[in-house]
């Protein structure tokens, strides 16, 4: 699981890096096409931009107008904005009506037009005169250079194709540099003049940018406001990616506890059983509490298990009264209704069955953690540390989200480091042990389970220990084994002396052909518990019915028609 989280992580990163936003993905061209565009741009040294557009447009039958989309927000610079006023807009020579209307986040978008009046198919020229401010920004190249613009004289929106396009810009100064991009990497000529450059080009399919970018000497130009896109943004998302994978290596330090040591015992602790036992251990239930409950029941004479096919019947022996039974062997009493000597039920692969067995795993694990309380303490650091672990992680899966599907861009100085942090704390946000620390009594019983579990697994260093002599051992602590998983091992700790155990004393037949092995008893009672509890969960989720289904400059923008 922390794995799986790592990966939708760095997917999501990924995703707001390189993947366009499914607005641009699914956009089309429109039917109109530009047949001639002409800019003329007059940029002054505070950076104010005045833009004069002419637009010799061929509509379709009908059309009403066009529209004009405007870049508002700055790609570098989270600071600064570019408020758009329109001066004058006409048609054909003639002043034209338009308005404001719905827009994507970061763009302002005018509607160009009488929605009751169709216009004539054929040739219409616009012109669109507007002006903006902080078009100049400070330079990032490293050089000598203080200012720079960096535009798109032709917008990356236009959804029509234009035949051809034409800019000319009057610069505050003589440029020291200019640079032109037609799309995302197909070089274009700037041509310069002193203080004025021009741009042509061929024909532009839609949604094809021109970008220029001009530097200017120093001190030739005031310092424009906001950072330069270099070195101080790097700077900044490095530093926070050092600091949060700094964060989640501290936090999954502060969520560790130093093991106590673990001395190899020949018995488990006194008073508690196997499931309480494992959740003290690994802080966590055990995924075969319930069969190891039952085995730790028949190990204390209280039921049988006797098997005919792929069904089980648990019989109580005794009064629950009268036997030394821990509280989690009381609780799967309890759930599966054997209240007196004689009483069985019948593990099948019903709905009935099912719900019994559902509801009594739910009792164990709260007769479990009832029974853990006092050896293990909430963790405040790991709660709040698993809280903010996976919040994070959320918080970069939504960013992602928030790109693709609605092109709104996370910072990167803020999603750097929530992504490096969630990555190094996957960890601690699926680890359920870090929201619990043992206490005194705890870290005892810790160090008993785990010499126990030693004892259980692993050749014993001790040579004296005589299977034959113990054959009692293997059924008395097989729910043990089965809690803390080492079954297998335990039983090939009297295989391995030629110890036959398939007599278990609780245990009647194992399969049609009433064959037996340690693995076999386990897989059949698992298997039956496992359908009882498929039958159920599928029975409650046929139930619950209901529902139904069903490379940027600056400005720019573009536009179409409608």
């Amino acid at each position: 699981m922390a794995w799986l989280i790592r990966i939708a992580v760095v997917v999501s990163v990924l995703i707001v890096w390189k993947v366009s936003p499914v607005s641009v993905l699914t956009r089309t061209a429109d039917d109109a096409t530009i047949e001639s565009y002409e800019a003329v741009y007059e940029l002054s040294a505070n950076g104010d931009l005045l833009v004069s557009e002419q637009l010799i447009v061929e509509l379709p039958p009908g059309k009403r107008g066009i529209f004009r989309i405007f870049d508002t927000v700055d790609p570098r610079r989270s600071d600064v904005e570019h408020p758009v006023e329109v001066i004058s807009i006409t048609r054909d020579g003639v002043t034209e009506p338009w308005t404001w209307t719905d827009s994507a986040s970061g763009t302002r978008t005018a509607r160009i037009g009488d929605e009751d009046v169709f216009l004539s198919p054929g040739e219409h020229v616009y012109t669109i005169v507007s002006r903006t401010v902080d078009a100049l920004e400070p330079a990032s190249d490293g050089g000598d250079a203080t200012a720079a613009w960096w535009w798109d004289v032709v917008g990356s929106g236009w959804s029509m194709p234009m035949e051809s396009a034409r800019v000319k810009a009057a610069l505050p100064a003589a440029p020291v540099s200019v640079e032109c991009v037609q799309g995302v990497d197909t070089p274009c000529t700037a041509t310069v003049e002193g203080a004025f450059m021009s741009v042509e080009t061929g024909p532009l399919d839609p949604f094809t940018p021109v970008t220029t970018r001009a530097t200017f000497p120093p001190n030739s130009l005031p310092l424009p406001p906001g950072s330069p896109t270099g070195g101080v943004s790097l700077v900044l998302v490095i530093l926070g990616g050092v600091i949060a994978a700094g964060l989640g290596v501290g936090l999954w330090f502060a969520t560790r506890e130093r093991q106590p040591g673990f001395p190899v015992l020949f018995e488990p602790p006194a008073g508690v059983g196997p499931a309480t036992g494992f959740r003290v251990l690994a802080e966590e239930d055990s995924a075969d509490d319930l069969q190891a409950t039952l085995f730790d029941l028949g190990g204390r004479g209280a039921v049988t298990l006797s098997s005919s096919g792929s069904d089980w019947v648990v019989q109580l022996l005794a009064e629950p009264a009268s036997l030394e039974l821990t509280g989690e062997g009381r609780a799967v009493l309890s759930g599966l209704g054997l209240d007196g000597a004689g009483e069985h039920f019948t593990v099948t692969d019903t709905v009935t069955s099912g719900t019994r067995i559902s509801s009594t795993l739910t009792m164990l694990r709260s007769s479990v953690a009832a029974e853990a309380a006092p050896y293990l303490e909430r963790s405040l650091v790991g709660t709040f540390g698993r809280f903010l672990a996976g919040a994070a992680a959320c918080a970069v899966v939504a960013a992602g989200g928030f790109w693709f599907f609605f092109d709104n861009r996370v910072p990167w100085v803020l999603l750097v480091p929530t992504a490096v942090f969630a990555f190094v704390a996957a960890g601690v946000a699926v680890d359920r042990s870090a929201s619990t620390k043992h206490s005194a009594a705890g870290r005892e019983l810790w160090s008993r389970v785990g010499g126990f579990s030693r004892f259980l697994s692993t050749e014993s260093s001790e040579s004296r220990f005589d299977a034959a002599a113990h054959a009692d051992w293997y059924p008395r602590y097989l729910g043990w084994a089965t809690a803390l998983g080492v079954a297998d091992a335990w039983a090939e700790r009297f295989a391995a002396q030629g110890v036959d155990v398939s007599n278990l004393g609780y245990v009647h037949g194992v399969g049609p052909h009433g064959t037996f092995s340690s693995s076999d008893l386990r897989n059949s009672v698992a298997s039956s518990i496992s359908g009882a509890s498929s039958a159920y969960a599928a029975s409650v989720s046929s139930s619950s019915g209901g529902g139904f289904s069903g490379g940027s400059g600056g400005g720019g923008g573009g536009g179409g028609s409608w």
